[in-house]
C-alpha cells in the first residue's frame, strides 16, 4: 500500500487545514503498487527467485500492520537485489518514491518501458547475460 493511503486514514479526524495533500487513492498510488509488482516481476526473472516482498528480506516484520508503519513512516521499501539491470532499478526506484509528486505519471512510465525495451533490443547479450548468470543451464 502507498504510504499516502495509511496517511489518508490517520486524517480522517484531522481538521482539513491539517490533512495530508497527498490522502486517498490517487494515479499515483496506483504507480507506487506497480512499483512493488514489477520488483516482483524483476526479481524473479533476474534474480531467479520469487520474494514475498517486505518478508523476504524482514523477518522481524511479521505482520502486515508493522509493515505498512514502516512503509509509510521509514520508507521501508524491498530490497533490489544486485542482477537486477539498472534501468529497471531506476525505473522501480522512482516509481515508489515516498512523496508521490516525485513519482511518474503513467505515460512517463510507458515511455521508460519504451526506452527498455529499445535498450533490450540495442544490447540483448547484456540483458541475456544477466537473465542468463542467474539461470544457470
Amino acid at each position: 500500500m502507498a504510504p499516502e493511503i495509511y496517511f489518508s486514514a490517520l486524517d480522517i479526524t484531522d481538521k482539513p487545514e491539517n490533512r495530508n495533500p497527498h490522502r486517498g487513492f490517487s494515479t499515483k498510488s496506483d504507480v507506487y503498487s506497480f512499483s512493488i509488482c514489477f520488483w516482483e516481476l524483476a526479481t524473479r526473472c533476474f534474480v531467479g527467485e520469487y520474494r514475498t516482498p517486505f518478508y523476504s528480506d524482514n523477518k522481524n516484520l511479521q505482520y502486515d500492520a508493522a509493515i505498512l508503519i514502516q512503509v509509510a513512516r521509514k520508507g521501508l521499501r524491498p530490497i533490489l537485489k544486485p542482477g537486477i539491470p539498472s534501468a529497471l532499478r531506476t525505473l522501480i526506484e522512482w516509481c515508489w518514491q515516498q512523496n508521490p509528486d516525485a513519482r511518474p505519471n503513467t505515460e512517463v512510465i510507458l515511455n521508460q518501458l519504451k526506452n527498455l525495451e529499445d535498450n533490450y533490443n540495442s544490447n540483448p547479450s547484456i540483458w541475456n547475460q544477466a537473465f542468463a548468470y542467474n539461470h544457470p543451464q
